[in-house]
């Protein structure tokens, strides 16, 4: 059934005039990509790392990389880069940032084939401005390549079911385990795949005509085999991980709030209407872009009570939010007359305008969205002795930036003797962690310096202090 939300020829849509548009689509494609990369390599090597980003530099294991069907492509790219261009923080984001930059013609082009011209051109716009995507393009980390992984994958998934593609359904499989292979987090996403065929069958929707037996058996018998084979690690060491992620470090409301500001909050309401008023018509791919979108997130937010959890976790369910608000605004284009067509222009660039002035901010305000480690570690380099003691969360960032001929020292480490000059770094962990050691530094220390960056939901903490008991 021909629906306004699936790009189809008939008679409205003719191949001749499909033709004389196509040229003014890939200008206006061309045009958003140039905006893309311009925003992504934007001051991309003036932020200071932070200490994932550093470890992402180095060879040693971080409990995921010992094997070749786990190890991660983006964190292999970032040390192959560095390994020929050397270690700056330029050089270890660059493979993130042309990944974070072709992910938008690389993703155009599957849900040109689900979306209309217009709406597949503002989720594409979205998406090379939005906050979150730009942040982590800009990061030595992975998750710009499990981002693409993923949504690519849910998109042949869903096109797969919808033309009876049974290479489309293999190409998402293998495309979802490349995600999960960047990291375990993709697997949150899994669930709404299967919500999505639930709901379907329960809620006595039209049925993609790819909704088969061997569609089915094609992806889930696979899936279940690869994803126990992920998981089965973890589980025989279950105890291992309880001690590297059992604690609890945010609320499910703190990361429902954080989730929606890294969205932009204009956009995830107007996404959110959206999706509710078009929930109505029962549009299948509206239905899988509400699971894809709400489902990790409710996960997460239920397993912050019981271990370590954080936002990006659930970065990939960023594009299922983008495409909402893209459905919404092709069916503006689509439902409204012409004359009223401008109200799909407004909240085009209300939408584009917020999410410009959050990188305003991000890029003048805000360091990045990142704590300042490498201005309170140049400033003990600067101010510092030889055979000064700095104590420190983390050690790969202090070996970095300083290193000799200063002694590390973690926080929980015995108080120096005397004659020893000792530099305290108090970041955003230390008062989760050391709340003792940092109310006794506090009190006995001299502040010396206070590279605070204020989001305007959190603070990123880092200041420096000295004993100097000589």
């Amino acid at each position: 059934m021909t629906t306004p939300l699936l790009r189809r020829l008939d008679e409205s849509d003719a191949v001749p005039i499909a033709r004389q548009y196509a040229w003014i689509e890939a200008l206006l494609l061309g045009a958003i990509l140039l905006l893309a990369i311009t925003i992504r390599f934007y001051r991309l090597g003036e932020w200071s790392f932070w200490p994932d980003e550093v470890f992402s530099l180095g060879t040693k294991s971080d409990g995921f990389n010992e094997s070749l069907l786990r190890r991660s492509l983006a964190t292999d790219l970032i040390q192959y880069v560095v390994s020929i261009l050397g270690p700056s923080e330029w050089n270890a984001r660059l493979a993130p940032a042309m990944i974070g930059s072709l992910s938008i013609p690389l993703l155009y082009f599957p849900l040109r084939r689900s979306l209309a011209r217009p709406g597949a051109l503002m989720v594409a716009a979205l998406l090379a401005v939005s906050l979150w995507h730009v942040y982590w393009s800009q990061s030595a980390r992975f998750y710009t390549l499990l981002f693409l992984f993923f949504n690519l994958g849910l998109l042949l998934f869903y096109l797969g079911l919808e033309e009876d593609r049974p290479w489309f359904m293999l190409a998402a499989l293998v495309l979802f385990g490349l995600a999960a292979r960047e990291r375990m987090a993709a697997l949150l996403g899994m669930p709404a795949l299967v919500l999505y065929l639930v709901v379907l069958v329960a809620a006595r929707y039209e049925r993609p005509r790819g909704l088969n037996g061997r569609n089915l058996a094609l992806f889930f018998g696979p899936a279940l085999l690869a994803g126990f084979v992920f998981v089965w690690p973890y589980l025989l060491n279950w105890q291992g991980w309880m001690r590297g992620f059992g604690r609890l470090n945010n609320s499910p409301l703190f990361l429902l709030a954080g989730t929606l500001y890294y969205v932009g909050i204009p956009l995830a309401a107007f996404a959110g209407v959206s999706a509710m008023l078009l929930a109505r018509q029962r549009s299948r791919f509206v239905l899988l872009l509400i699971l894809s979108a709400a489902t990790p997130l409710v996960l997460i937010m239920g397993m912050s009570l019981f271990q370590y959890t954080a936002n990006r976790y659930v970065f990939f369910a960023l594009f299922s939010w983008l495409a909402l608000a893209g459905v919404g605004l092709q069916e503006i284009v689509t439902r409204l007359p012409d004359g009223s067509r401008r109200l799909a222009l407004a909240i085009s660039a209300a939408l584009l305008a917020a999410s410009m002035a959050h990188l305003f901010l991000y890029f003048t305000q805000q360091n990045g969205n990142r704590p300042d480690w490498r201005g309170a570690l140049t400033y003990i380099a600067e101010h510092g002795r030889a055979g000064d003691r700095v104590v420190s969360s983390d050690l790969d960032v202090f070996q970095y930036y300083l290193g000799e001929p200063f002694v590390y020292r973690t926080w929980d480490a015995p108080a120096p003797p005397p004659g020893v000059r000792t530099w305290y770094i108090e970041d955003l962990v230390v008062d989760e962690l050391y709340p003792q050691q940092l109310n006794f530094v506090q009190g006995q220390a001299e502040p010396r310096a206070n590279y605070d960056v204020h989001l305007p939901w959190r603070i990123f903490p880092m200041r420096v202090y000295m004993v100097d008991s000589q």
